[in-house]
């Protein structure tokens, strides 16, 4: 099996989420491998102080144990196409460093397009982000994503977002759309598209 990994958002020497992050890591790794010896992430993860100013994203590579960290400074990707993809088949349910399933729905401008994917009629995610939609009220987040994000799992237990089931034919009753990972901050550093830059594939 390949590795798996968690990528832990870092400010100013500053890590956010880290209990999420850790609490996945560990369900995953006794998921997967049967082991029930915890890996506290605090005690493992030492930033070096090149990467203690700015935003940061920390990456750390594992199976049954922790096999490496990588630091490099964060810049967001510019987004300025969402399209649809269906996949009925896709599954990504653990955090995996094989993201082939992704590539082969990628469409050849993936510099400045993102996918959006369609799983049985079902609204997920986008290859690299959960997916909130707003409409005009409150945030819906797909009930049915492809992988529980960190970000994703905090915003719900604070009741920014909520869950609904989201078809295709559901979209056009929203107005804009945020992608949201460890890296995306909900509020901060904002990812917020208007939903007509979607296109169909």
């Amino acid at each position: 099996m390949c590795l798996l990994f968690e990528s832990i958002k870092i400010r100013d020497g500053r890590h956010f989420l880290l209990n999420l992050h850790e609490k996945r890591l560990n369900k995953t790794r006794r998921a997967l491998f049967g082991t029930t010896k915890r890996l506290y992430l605090k005690e493992e993860l030492t930033i070096p102080k090149i990467y203690r100013k700015g935003l940061v994203k920390c990456r750390i590579l594992y199976d049954k144990y922790l096999r490496k960290t990588e630091f490099v400074h964060y810049e967001m990707k510019i987004i300025k196409h969402l399209k649809i993809m269906t996949s009925d088949d896709i599954e990504y349910r653990y955090k995996l460093t094989d993201r082939s399933a992704f590539e082969k729905l990628k469409p050849e401008d993936t510099e400045h397009t993102e996918i959006i994917i369609v799983k049985k009629g079902f609204v997920t995610d986008t290859s690299y982000a959960n997916l909130a939609f707003f409409n005009g009220n409150e945030w819906h987040t797909p009930a049915q994503p492809l992988l529980k994000g960190v970000q994703r799992e905090h915003l719900l237990k604070l009741g920014m977002i909520r869950e609904r089931e989201i078809r295709e034919k559901d979209l056009k009753n929203y107005k804009t759309v945020r992608l949201i990972n460890a890296m995306l901050d909900f509020e901060e550093y904002q990812l917020e598209l208007d939903m007509k830059i979607i296109e169909n594939s």
